[in-house]
């Protein structure tokens, strides 16, 4: 019996813990589950007391509670260590401020017991205090699309966007353990490494995107995001993780794929714009060069203001960028690099004028992106599986197929899934 285990990598917030904890138990038991679904909360050492949080669930058999073994200190590290802990055929990874749909449990059970899925990528509700209304900023016209290879899946949807957030992952236990025990690509870099072994553990496996959302999340505040993930930027380097840490990801995944470097750099992002949600199409190539140029822009206000020092690239990081942008085999890429570089080193030109000069680069980044976001896409016909961006309806084309909530691949074109916002209830 296919068994699933929702796994919570928990650090403090007890409040939004025992929020995440109801509406698990809820969803369970809507899909009169419990024998099949288990709930395993590793918690990273909270500074906080978590008790209250816990107790109400501490008597059920299905609800377990334990703590690292040591400290992780990032919450993509505190996943991939949690992972000794997962005892389920599928492990279902959920934040501490992340909810389930009452039907989501039911949905999920009802798509891996008919099909021989290694990876699912779930659509999520999004919120937020600066959304003004819980929605999803990207469907597509399948309520299931099913692909051959979790690969195809990544290249349409990404590392550093869709595929990242925690409420939105359900990968093969074993596979993902054993990739993780060999390459620890945690070893390389922390933000993103739990993207990037989901691809490498699961890539030649059958994978799903489920369109009609299981789960709902709240969005951090831009300012909040950033100060976290400066906190864990080695050498205080502010955009690190999108540029550097970013590169030698990319460079250990190719490794241990055996894919080229130039694939990954194909692969299509969706950024969202926290403040309306727009969708910003890009491929991480041009994603890794357009933060690498955003680094560039924070040093010269760093050495604008004078009296702050945060972090600077040294040449060896900016050797390593410039070796994996070469291997993305995009000349236009690669000269945006260069100028961007030399433009950071005239010692003739005021802060100010290189900070316009290279966000004029990022402007033509972006135009670059959104003239060949399409290049990668598999041809396709009219009635073709497509994604959709729901601020604009542009449409973009995917590589899997339309099915049903059991998997089974439609033979004819299947109506537009409606989105049932009224779930956004769960939303706290």
């Amino acid at each position: 019996m296919t068994t699933v285990t929702v796994l919570i990598p928990n650090y403090n917030r007890p409040q939004a813990l025992s929020k995440a904890l109801y509406s698990i138990f809820l969803s369970i038991d809507n899909a009169k589950a419990s024998d099949r679904v288990n709930v395993t909360v590793v918690d990273d050492y909270s500074t906080v007391d978590i008790s209250k949080a816990i107790s109400p669930f501490r008597h059920r058999k299905n609800f377990t509670f334990v703590t690292q073994k040591t400290k992780c200190g990032n919450a993509e590290m505190a996943f991939l260590s949690a992972l000794d802990y997962v005892g389920g055929t599928f492990v279902w990874l959920v934040g501490n401020d992340d909810q389930l749909m009452p039907h989501g449990v039911t949905a999920l059970l009802k798509l891996i017991d008919n099909t021989d899925l290694g990876f699912i990528l779930l659509n999520p509700i999004i919120a937020g205090a600066s959304v003004t209304r819980p929605s999803t900023p990207i469907v597509a016209n399948s309520s299931v699309v099913i692909y051959p290879k979790t690969q195809d899946l990544f290249a349409d949807f990404g590392f550093v966007t869709s595929t990242t957030t925690f409420s939105c992952i359900v990968a093969h236990t074993a596979t993902l353990r054993a990739f993780h025990k060999e390459h620890r690509l945690t070893d390389h870099a922390k933000v993103y490494s739990h993207t990037f072994s989901l691809f490498c553990a699961h890539r030649q496996q059958p994978a799903a995107f489920i369109s009609t959302p299981l789960t709902s999340f709240s969005l951090n505040e831009p300012s909040e995001e950033t100060i976290k993930l400066a906190r864990q930027a080695p050498n205080r380097i502010m955009f690190y993780h999108q540029s550097i840490g970013l590169a030698l990801l990319i460079r250990a995944a190719a490794n241990a794929s055996g894919l080229p470097i130039a694939h990954l750099g194909r692969c299509n992002e969706d950024e969202i714009a926290k403040d309306d949600l727009r969708v910003w199409q890009i491929r991480l190539s041009s994603f890794l060069v357009f933060f690498s140029l955003q680094q560039m822009v924070e040093e010269q206000r760093e050495i604008k203001r004078s009296d702050a020092y945060h972090g600077y690239m040294s040449r060896a990081d900016f050797d390593l960028l410039k070796s994996i942008v070469a291997a993305f085999e995009e000349d236009f890429l690669v000269r945006a690099l260069d100028q961007a570089d030399d433009i950071y080193a005239l010692s003739t030109q005021t802060p100010d004028w290189k900070i316009n000069f290279i966000a004029s680069i990022q402007s033509e980044i972006r135009k670059y992106a959104k003239n060949t976001l399409l290049e990668t896409a598999c041809p396709v016909s009219s009635s073709a599986t497509r994604k959709i961006a729901t601020q604009s309806f542009s449409t973009f084309p995917l590589r899997g197929q339309r099915a049903d909530e059991r998997g089974r691949i439609y033979a004819a074109p299947p109506p537009m899934p409606r989105i049932n916002t009224r779930d956004a209830v769960w939303v706290w």
